[in-house]
């Protein structure tokens, strides 16, 4: 995995890139300030580079390259605004894809989003295969909430650097906000089979599935990603939040205690200790973690409420209140915290003060549920039954609005669910329809759907929105495995990417149509057949495995059939090779028995080349006597139209023995004369 930290991996080059430099100036130049401007750290080597830009005696690349450096060493020492200055006047000189980068860090650590953004952009413009500028230009988009860009990002990086498991994590960070948590799964996946060592992607994928309330799934990622990062307190922290949502209190206190011991003057730890022990039954313990994270962050009116709740629980209800009530000296806005406390004293039997804490949350916030709910009970004990009523009422209405909210956003996820599906079924028929103006009788669906090793039988059916051909579930859920493996987006639905890497996996001969063998009409002679009509005398086969970039019309196999009509006289013979639809246009094609022979195409077929002289027109004997003496296997070779060599490979097993066959039946003893 390769390290994208945002200064670590460039810095023996930039550093290693000062090349000469010299002289005086402000302050004298010592004699180690070039040493120290170029393998010195921090203030010291800002201060040998100020030296010597100082002294104006350095022009050219070296100046560019002396402000590169002092800008590297500002941006380590997060001193943004200089580093930002060192490298724009670095461009000025020499305009580098490199400093672009470097700018466009200092830019995002500024906070300048949109001008870190344009930065990675020139870095791009002059270095577009650096899969790193993609990764964090699609950062910056995603920080900037331009969710879309930073995924185009990531797939570009991705395309350069299909191997990289942090792509594929940065990925579903984006995708995931976009599109939801079981897409982020599928990027998080990735990136996980991709590199096993990655700890982001295991933490990532547990957060996900934690927030879906898949606790054990969760707490299977955080446990994997602790015994890779140890030492990782982020982790250990997720992973004792994972074992208290699965009532595994014991276990998320063994590690609340890790946090504590390597962090004693936090006070979080032992306030998630707290909490545990609380959920644990164990009020009594859980409230000497609050005092001590009390002690240590005195002014949190949280730690004081949480305290008050544990306080009730060990039935102390002066000691809950008076918790409640500095709770609410510290946050005397919080509507929630009045609401609390108006139960606490309704409970300890002051009702008339309860009701003024519950009228006062009430005012805050004339939503609050619970607010309404306790005034309701107040009411009540007071002997004010109307007034209790309307309260429940209006919580009860609440309720229900916040049923109806709840259902609306379910409803609106469903939509924005379509939607894509929409969008995506719309892209692949505009690809479809693209693609078929260039290559009329190729069907990508097709084509891609042997890829998948089935047919498509197994994993097509007419879509009832479009009214045309297309995967079905299970064949979604296979292409995206495909993509999946092949680095793309996982969208289940084709595109140029995933039709190019679909003719690049290997081809399964038999998912493609073949001459049909009909039963008492052919003659099997080992892999070749004999055929005869009442014109045509036919000896045929068909390839035994293909390699290279095959896509041929109607999925049709290339067959090499030899034929005779029964009518001609002489040694006269028909031979196809194969069409041209699978090669590119005008590219030579020879068959391959050991040594290379020429075809000549003729009419979009391919056959044995010919030679003319006053006599006549007539073909080469020498693609005949080739076959003849291969033994095993040959080949038929050329360039695909889609790119790279195409070799059709076809088993000699059978030639001779059916080349006589022909001659004996059809050719009168005459056609010998082509293997002679």
């Amino acid at each position: 995995m390769k390290a994208r930290a945002l200064c670590s991996c460039r810095a023996a080059v930039l550093r290693a890139s000062v090349a000469v430099l010299v002289c005086v100036v402000c302050q004298p130049v010592r004699a180690d300030d070039e040493e120290a401007c170029k393998k010195g750290k921090g203030d010291e080597a800002v201060a040998a580079c100020t030296r010597i830009l100082d002294s104006k005696s350095v022009r050219g690349e070296p100046l560019a390259e002396l402000f590169a450096a002092r800008g590297f060493q500002n941006l380590g020492l997060k001193k943004y605004d200089p580093a930002a200055q060192d490298f724009e006047e670095s461009l000025k000189i020499n305009p580098k894809a490199s400093i672009f980068l470097w700018l466009g860090h200092a830019y995002r650590s500024q906070g300048k989003l949109d001008k870190a953004i344009a930065s990675y952009g020139e870095s791009i413009k002059l270095n577009a295969e650096d899969p790193d500028t993609h990764y964090f230009r699609g950062n910056a988009y995603r920080l900037n909430n331009e969710l879309r860009k930073a995924v185009e990002d990531f797939d570009a990086a991705i395309k350069l650097d299909p191997e990289d498991a942090q792509l594929y994590n940065a990925r579903g960070i984006a995708i995931g906000a976009i599109e939801g948590p079981d897409a982020a799964l599928v990027e998080y996946d990735t990136a996980i089979s991709k590199d096993p060592e990655y700890v982001d992607s295991y933490v990532n994928r547990g957060d996900v599935r934690f927030k879906k309330e898949e606790f054990h799934a969760a707490m299977l990622d955080y446990s994997t990603a602790n015994k890779k990062a140890p030492d990782d307190l982020i982790v250990v922290y997720k992973l004792a939040n994972a074992y208290r949502a699965l009532s595994e209190f014991e276990r998320a206190i063994g590690l609340q205690n890790q946090l504590i011991e390597k962090r004693s003057r936090d006070p979080a730890g032992y306030y998630e200790r707290a909490v545990t022990r609380m959920l644990a039954g164990k009020p009594e313990m859980a409230i000497a973690d609050f005092d001590e994270a009390i002690r240590l962050e005195p002014g949190n009116p949280e730690l004081h409420h949480l305290r008050g709740l544990a306080h009730a629980a060990n039935n102390a209800p002066p000691n809950a209140i008076a918790d409640y009530s500095e709770a609410i000296r510290l946050d005397p806005e919080n509507a929630h915290r009045y609401a609390v406390r108006a139960w606490a004293s309704h409970l300890a039997g002051r009702s008339y003060l309860a009701l003024i804490d519950a009228d006062k949350a009430v005012a805050l916030d004339p939503e609050l549920r619970s607010a309404l709910q306790t005034r309701s009970e107040i009411f009540k004990s007071l002997g004010r039954g109307e007034d209790a009523e309307a309260d429940r009422v209006a919580a009860k209405a609440l309720q229900e609005k916040a049923a109806a909210e709840a259902e609306k956003k379910s409803a609106e996820a469903r939509d924005a669910a379509s939607r894509i599906k929409a969008e995506l079924v719309a892209a692949e028929l505009a690809y479809f329809k693209t693609f078929e103006q260039e290559h009329q009788y190729i069907n990508p669906l097709d084509r891609t759907v042997a890829s998948l090793q089935k047919t498509a039988n197994d994993l097509t059916d007419y879509d009832s929105s479009s009214s045309e051909k297309l995967l079905n579930d299970e064949g979604r859920q296979m292409l995206r495995a495909f993509q999946r493996q092949n680095g793309l987006r996982d969208t289940g639905y084709i595109d140029q990417q995933t039709f190019e890497k679909a003719i690049d996996a290997p081809v399964d001969v038999s998912r493609f149509e073949g001459k049909t063998v009909e039963p008492g009409k052919a003659e099997a002679i080992d892999d070749w057949w004999w055929e005869k009509d009442d014109v045509w005398c036919t000896l045929w086969t068909k390839p035994v495995a293909i390699e290279g970039r095959f896509a041929p019309n109607f999925m049709r196999l290339p067959i090499i059939k030899i034929s005779r009509k029964m009518s001609d006289k002489g040694n006269s013979l028909s031979a196809n090779f194969g069409d041209d639809d699978i090669y590119e246009k005008g590219s030579a094609v020879v068959l391959d028995t050991g040594s290379e022979i020429n075809l000549e195409n003729f009419g979009g077929s391919f056959r044995p080349e010919s030679y003319c002289t006053n006599k006549g027109c007539f073909g080469k004997d020498d693609v005949y006597k080739g076959l003849a003496a291969a033994s095993g296997n040959f080949r038929v070779i050329g360039k695909s139209k889609f790119g790279g060599d195409i070799k059709i490979e076809y088993s000699s097993s059978g030639f001779l023995e059916g080349f006589k066959t022909l001659d004996k039946r059809c050719g009168k003893g005459k056609l010998g004369s082509w293997l002679r």
